[in-house]
């Protein structure tokens, strides 16, 4: 697949999209760009730097079965604050945020890393775009643009 490929597979769950969308506007404590791309890149840095060697090694390769995240880590490293944040938005309890932050997270890295390294905010931005546009030409139900 190609990174635009994934990032519209992603984007293209309704529920995935939400979560993505809630976490990209979440977390200003931890991070202090602007909502978007860059707080979205920044907060999956932390959780990167959070994780053991062979979930890293997992999420950043295109050929290996991604190794889960545990609702712990999202809760270690991201922080209540972060998992109510994105719970408010998607309107669910902060614990049913965490469980899908951790079933979302293993993929998003996986379609911010092509290369085996995350993209730069900027790419990311535009691959988002990218992504947004290929999912507006495929259906009129698309979410309104929100990177």
């Amino acid at each position: 697949m190609t990174e635009i490929t994934r990032f519209t597979y992603l984007l293209d769950d309704p529920e995935v999209r939400l979560v993505i969308f809630g976490l990209s506007h979440s977390g200003h404590a931890l991070v202090p760009e602007h909502p978007g791309a860059a707080r979205l890149r920044a907060l999956v840095v932390r959780m990167l730097d959070a994780a053991d060697a062979g979930q890293r090694s997992s999420w950043l390769s295109a050929d290996v079965h991604k190794a889960p995240m545990t609702v712990t880590q999202v809760r270690t490293t991201l922080g209540d604050d972060v998992i109510s944040e994105v719970g408010a938005y998607i309107r669910v309890e902060s614990a049913h945020a965490a469980w899908q932050l951790a079933a979302v997270l293993p993929a998003l890295m996986d379609a911010m890393s092509p290369s085996g390294a995350l993209v730069t905010d900027a790419e990311l931005a535009e691959q988002i775009r990218l992504a947004t546009a290929e999912a507006d030409r495929r259906t009129c139900a698309f979410a309104p643009h929100v990177f």
